[in-house]
């Protein structure tokens, strides 16, 4: 995922608007509701299945005392059914009763026949044991499923309850589902469903993931069983989850009536990722790199004692661990050694690298800095400074510190190696989607740590005046840094994180740190990955000023480890936007809701009240850099008894004195001393103690106040997530993930939110299933999706909503229309009847349309609705204000052009739309035409979508051509404009 807000699956969305569509039939005579609605939504039952993954075997004779075999043979509890190897496991499979793995539902027969695990009644008992013990009792079953995410996804967790009936159900279930450490396939969905088609499904249980587990050939992994558990969501449209998992712990009771009430308690797979250790795997051959092959001399006893006291971990705990072994082989590399106060920047070689079911190779280019410091130390073992890309460290993790299964699957997957490893060519390793917040200008404050490229401040946009600083030509002149950031939606302020250098002693450092102090415990204690990682990137974000805040996320979907930036700064660049729009409750545009309950509540933190206190009704002349941001929170209002509110510490005097502006501000920031701080580190490479402090300082600083400039020209949204939190419980969905994003209709909120200018972001996602139904519970952050931009009219600060498609930057200017639209009314009226929507006003926010652009778009719908009913259409542009803003002319400015974007929108889709448009454009003797910005945009477009308007002329005339060709030939219908 790597940027947190990404849209939903299609499938997930898809099924969204399906059942929120279904929800709202039946509101006219028109739109009665269909029976495959009432079908749907009547008579859908939850089902849940737990099955073992145990075989029972003879067990390890090497081992000391009687194998689980041996004591169920000796007390013969199981009489009349095959129990050895998988036939236990198949045979008694938990759901709302038991079954085999052959027929999801117990048997309606009474009493058992030749086997004791088929029938509705004295299940588990042979014939004997009904006799004698308690007669005929129900079968055993799954009566309820809590499942849940924690750690932001990274660790799942689902607590099984079961009930039984007899002491031999008891003693299969202990045998199957109560061994800790054993895994376990949880699923559970809808009996019956609306698929995404709008058709009824009544569902099957031979699922994909069920089927997998009992294959006749063997090797089985998780990393397949994942594989099918989300194919089997896609081909159920989200009206299905499932889980594998370890058993952890359980408890059991028994009750008066002789029954049982079990609890089973399930980890995700992510639990073997959180317990794997970094420090663990000790060194193979030693001498030799388990990653480059490269043998390499260790140090003696007596450079290690003098690393010791130079405290040079990198040197002193070189064979410690493999990793260890590892980074102390980087700098002792003597092929990229430099010498007499120069640098080397070399490329790094991977053989073999894990990932998943395979093996890469290719080369890390650049990806290897270093930099002699020895004459200006005054002598040091650490020297050359030698610093990795993280990348690389990844890379180091992902090969020393790895477990594979019986398959060859390997447990640590980074999603940033695979994606850097999709982007291999010939051998060298391109660039990957994980990006981190910084800025031109941005500078490590202690490159003992970490080092990125220096790129001087944008004085063009930013007018800070600040001074452009020397760059260093041994440091920064060598350090690389990726310029390809299209995938974000505001590149000048995203890095790939895998381009951050990080220096190997300080790496080094981290783990003897966390090993602890005491000398006689250190080595033994074991050092978690994800600890580690999180420490490492703890210490990037300070170096680069704090605008970033990292989560390690391991996704039990996909088996692979995602770093996240949890800033609202950093958003993808989508082609369209495509948020799904939850209804919370009532009716939308002819759409029901699938919500049933709403948990909205607003709280202000203490530092975010004083922000904004601070920051109401500025000018942009506060004292706190992010509190200019929140002066448009409640711009327009005006306190009259407080008129300005200003920093305690600002002098006394003329009333119209303001606090410095953020460019004087920054200006002060860099003093002399801190100019010479920051040369004496990267000019004179003094990396001792007595400037980076300093250099900490500066950096933290500026950041914030550079940051805000970007908000105010409008390349950056506003840094903060809104105050409220929103929690909606629905209709059990399967599919969604922590930090995807979404948005809601609105209802419930101030009118201040505009709910098209806010994403929520899933911060917290759980499943509870039961008798009553399955339920799915969200939690979520609110962050803006607007961008803060200059107007051409007076230089206010202006709050648009972000691009949806082919128009601009939205309403919400000064210059919006506000005289009489009865032509583009018109349209909204035909949209709502057809169940489509409208981007904001976007239809006429600048005027209204002509006749004859209304009467087009409304026959242009009105045949898609009835073509490909299940395509949606949402219009994102027409006479609209961004449109009459703009410097050129066009269609849109004088109400001839109209822009729309569908849903779902995959080529074959997009062909559909342009089969009719084309019909059009061939029957309106050249007055209709169209341009398809998704297969050919043009360069104005801000994204993909369709764009039609009326009247003749030059625009779309190859189209019109093409239309009459295939009109011709008989390959398109025709249509007219009524």
């Amino acid at each position: 995922m790597a940027i947190v807000g990404n849209p939903f699956e299609d499938y997930v969305k898809e099924q969204i608007k399906v059942r929120q569509k279904a929800l709202g039939e039946g509101l006219t005579m028109s739109d009665p509701r269909k029976l495959a609605t009432l079908k749907a939504y009547n008579t859908s039952t939850p089902w849940m299945r737990l099955t073992s993954g145990v075989n029972i075997t003879d067990g390890n004779p090497e081992i000391n005392g009687k194998s689980v075999k041996q004591i169920l043979e000796k007390k013969n509890i199981f009489q009349d059914f095959k129990w050895e190897e998988d036939q236990l496991s198949k045979n008694f499979v938990l759901v709302g009763g038991a079954a085999n793995n052959s027929n999801i539902k117990p048997s309606g027969k009474i009493g058992p026949d030749k086997s004791a695990l088929n029938g509705a009644y004295g299940y588990g008992y042979s014939q004997k044991q009904a006799r004698e013990q308690r007669g005929y009792v129900p079968p055993p079953g799954v009566t309820s499923v809590d499942f849940e995410y924690k750690n932001d996804g990274a660790l799942a967790f689902a607590t099984v309850n079961i009930k039984a009936f007899s002491e031999v159900q008891l003693a299969i279930i202990d045998v199957l589902y109560q061994r800790p450490g054993y895994t376990c396939l949880l699923e559970f969905g809808h009996s019956a469903y609306l698929d995404n088609s709008g058709n009824y499904v009544q569902a099957d249980f031979n699922t994909l993931p069920f089927s997998y587990i009992f294959a006749t050939e063997k090797g089985q992994t998780y990393f397949d069983l994942a594989k099918k558990i989300q194919d089997e969501k896609r081909k159920r449209d989200g009206n299905y989850e499932g889980f594998f998992g370890r058993i952890t712990k359980f408890n059991w009771k028994f009750n008066s009536d002789g029954s049982y009430d079990i609890t089973v308690k399930l980890t995700g797979t992510g639990d073997v990722i959180s317990s794997l250790k970094v420090n663990g795997p000790k060194i193979t051959i030693e001498g030799t790199s388990a990653v480059t092959g490269t043998k390499i001399q260790p140090p003696t006893e007596k450079q290690k004692e003098s690393a010791e006291k130079e405290n040079s971990p990198l040197i002193a705990d070189a064979i410690k661990s493999q990793l260890n072994f590892e980074l102390f082989s980087i700098f002792k590399d003597t092929k990229s050694y430099p010498y007499n106060g120069t640098s080397t920047v070399s490329d790094f070689t991977v053989k073999n690298l894990p990932i998943g079911e395979r093996k890469v190779s290719g080369t890390l280019k650049n990806s290897v800095f270093k930099v002699d410091v020895r004459d200006y130390l005054g002598g040091t073992d650490y020297s050359p400074i030698t610093s990795i890309k993280f990348s690389v460290l990844l890379a180091l993790i992902q090969k020393c510190c790895n477990i594979k299964d019986s398959k060859g699957t390997h447990a640590i997957n980074f999603s940033m190696l695979e994606d850097i490893a999709k982007n291999t060519k010939e051998g060298t390793i391109k660039y990957d989607n994980t990006y981190i917040v910084t800025y031109p200008g941005n500078f490590s404050s202690n490159p003992t740590k970490c080092m990125i490229k220096y790129f001087a401040y944008d004085d063009e946009k930013l007018n800070t005046e600040a001074p452009q600083l020397v760059k260093s030509k041994v440091i920064n002149d060598k350090l690389t840094r990726t310029s390809n950031n299209e995938d974000v939606d505001n590149p000048a302020l995203a890095m790939r994180l895998s381009d951050v250098y990080v220096d190997v002693n300080f790496i080094a450092q981290t783990l003897k740190d966390l090993r602890g102090n005491d000398k006689e415990v250190k080595d033994d204690i074991e050092i978690p990955i994800l600890d580690f990682l999180k420490s490492i990137l703890s210490a990037i974000n300070t170096c680069l000023g704090g605008l970033n805040d990292f989560r390690v996320i391991y996704d039990d979907q996909t088996n692979f480890i995602d770093i996240i930036s949890e800033s609202p700064i950093l958003n993808a660049k989508k082609e369209p936007v495509d948020f799904s729009v939850i209804n919370t409750f009532g009716l939308r545009a002819g759409e029901g809701s699938f919500v049933t309950d709403m948990d909205l509540n607003s709280e202000l933190t203490d530092q975010f009240a004083t922000q904004i206190s601070i920051g109401a009704q500025a000018n942009s002349n506060t004292t706190n850099g992010s509190a200019t941001s929140f002066s448009t929170y409640s711009k327009g209002l005006v306190d009259r008894l407080f008129v300005e509110k200003r920093s305690s510490l600002e002098k006394d005097g003329d009333i119209t004195t303001t606090t410095p502006k953020e460019k004087d501000i920054i200006k002060e920031i860099w003093s002399d001393e801190a100019i010479k701080a920051f040369e004496q580190v990267y000019i004179k490479r003094k990396f001792g103690d007595d400037y980076i402090p300093a250099l900490e300082g500066i950096v933290s600083n500026l950041a914030e106040y550079i940051i805000n400039l970007y908000v105010q020209i409008g390349e950056s949204p506003i840094p903060l997530f809104l105050p409220f939190n929103l929690g909606l419980t629905m209709n059990g969905l399967g599919g969604m993930k922590i930090y995807q994003g979404f948005q809601v209709d609105g209802k419930g909120l101030p009118p201040n939110y505009n709910p098209s200018d806010i994403q929520l972001i899933i911060k917290n996602l759980s499943h509870s299933v039961s008798l009553d139904g399955w339920k799915t519970k969200i939690e979520t952050l609110s962050k803006p999706l607007t961008k803060v931009t200059v107007t051409s009219t007076g230089g206010e600060l202006d709050e648009p909503s972000e691009e949806d498609a082919g128009s601009g930057s939205g309403s919400g200017s000064s210059g919006e229309f506000t005289g009489e639209t009865p032509n583009a009314n018109r349209l909204r009226t035909v949209l709502s009847s057809l169940g489509y929507v409208e981007k904001g006003q976007e239809i006429s926010s600048g005027g209204d349309l002509t006749k004859a652009a209304a009467d087009a778009a409304i026959a242009v719908f009105k045949t898609i609705k009835s073509v490909y009913p299940n395509i949606s259409i949402k219009v994102t542009g027409g006479n609209d204000a961004f449109h009459q803003r703009l410097s050129y002319n066009s269609r849109h400015k004088a109400g001839r052009g109209v822009d729309f974007v569908i849903s779902p929108n995959s080529q074959s889709d997009v062909d559909k739309i342009e089969k009719v448009l084309q019909g059009y454009a061939a029957g309106a003797n050249g007055e209709f035409t169209y341009l398809n910005e998704y297969n050919n945009p043009t360069k104005a477009a801000s994204g993909k979508h369709f764009h039609m308007s009326t009247g003749k002329g030059t625009e779309g005339a190859s189209n019109i051509k093409k239309a009459n060709q295939l009109a011709q030939a008989g390959k398109i219908t025709v249509y007219n404009i009524a």
